[in-house]
């Protein structure tokens, strides 16, 4: 099967919690919204539920994956369904990146996904950071010459929310974690203090670190935000951060598809486990 440059694109990504899937026309590129989106739930792996999204049409198919079983179950699903199409899991040779960590190998796709979106739009010598609120919270830095440079992972608000009530006898697991507004800070109830301390933590979190990650250059990075609980952070967070709702399927379009010229560049050791 080969890349057809005449059809559309469906791009995924496979998450550990929901898997994103954006549908992009012929000739777009990393600056481009997905036409039309859809989440499915990692868990579930109802992909019969995407054929009234796909209206027929049989697109390409690239995707990449920080979770092997539901990546698994969807290249079955794309074998029997889609048979034909042509479809293609990224790996980390595949992206147009420069990797300056310990091991290249092990950081996971999403997040370099994010940054090969971010070099097609960011000001040129600008370094950039990333944040990717979703399970976990990710906080990533590209530099001036487009090298991705590592960053920190911290756990998400849901994540954080299960920990908590895992964890102790009586805490309840708060799941309405994401409203039309930033909660208060002041807790009226147990499920609102806990709401309040996971949404406020994850804010001072991400901005404690882009302070501490901007610290690195002379000049203040652009600061663009992407995942489920992207946009509120954005808006709390001030400062010129740009919230991008496609970033990680956007960098999936903007990798060549097989064939390209634009490949990868590594530094350091190559492992396959997810960093």
């Amino acid at each position: 099967m080969q890349f057809d440059e005449l059809a559309p694109t469906v791009a995924v990504d496979i998450g550990n919690t929901t898997i994103q899937l954006g549908y992009f026309p012929v000739g777009a590129g990393a600056s481009s919204s997905a036409d039309r989106r859809f989440v499915l739930p990692t868990e579930t792996l109802d992909f019969a539920s995407l054929l009234p999204w796909l209206q027929g049409e049989r697109p390409n198919w690239r995707i990449i994956s920080v979770h092997r079983g539901a990546e698994t179950a969807m290249l079955q699903w794309l074998q029997r369904r889609q048979s034909g199409a042509f479809h293609q899991l990224l790996k980390h040779e595949d992206l147009p990146l420069t990797v300056q960590v310990d091991f290249p190998g092990r950081v996971g796709l999403d997040r370099l996904a994010a940054a090969v979106a971010v070099n097609q739009i960011r000001e040129p010598a600008r370094p950039a950071m990333v944040i990717d609120a979703g399970t976990a919270l990710t906080v990533d830095l590209v530099g001036p010459n487009g090298a991705f440079l590592g960053g920190a992972i911290a756990p998400g608000a849901a994540l954080s929310a299960k920990a908590l009530h895992d964890a102790t006898d009586q805490l309840p697991l708060v799941e309405k974690l994401l409203a039309d507004a930033p909660p208060p800070a002041l807790g009226k109830s147990t499920e609102k203090a806990i709401q309040a301390g996971l949404f406020w933590g994850v804010v001072g979190t991400a901005r404690e670190l882009t302070t501490r990650l901007a610290q690195q250059f002379a000049h203040p990075p652009h600061c663009f935000i992407t995942g489920g609980g992207g946009k509120m952070l954005a808006d709390c967070l001030g400062g010129g951060a740009e919230y991008r709702a496609d970033l990680v399927l956007a960098g999936i379009i903007a990798t060549p598809p097989p064939g390209g010229a634009s490949r990868r560049k590594v530094e350091g050791n190559s492992q396959h486990a997810q960093q």
